[in-house]
């Protein structure tokens, strides 16, 4: 995935921590949980179906213990596995 991702975070009261944010490339968008290990995991999807094997899929991401880059891999579709990596760090 390219183009700057922005994430809005939201704890609920249950502690869980959802979190959606949006990337660039054809309007694209992503929710996920926040859990253990620094681990992200969601789903992403983008214009113009958002769904289907082309406009969506899952991603996992890791973050740094400081919480300011992260690594992660995303799939299409609901094909498991690997097809790329995306990667990211802050900016201020």
């Amino acid at each position: 995935m390219n183009g700057p991702l922005s994430i809005d975070i939201v704890f609920s009261v249950d502690e869980v921590v959802t979190i959606t944010g949006t990337f660039e490339g054809d309007d694209g968008r992503l929710s996920g949980t926040f859990g253990k290990f620094n681990q992200l995991k969601g789903t992403w999807a983008e214009a113009p179906s958002y769904s289907g094997d082309k406009d969506s899929g899952g991603f996992t991401f890791t973050f740094s213990d400081d919480l300011t880059s992260f690594y992660g891999t995303y799939s299409y579709g609901t094909t498991p596995g690997f097809a790329g990596e995306w990667n990211g760090k802050g900016s201020n």
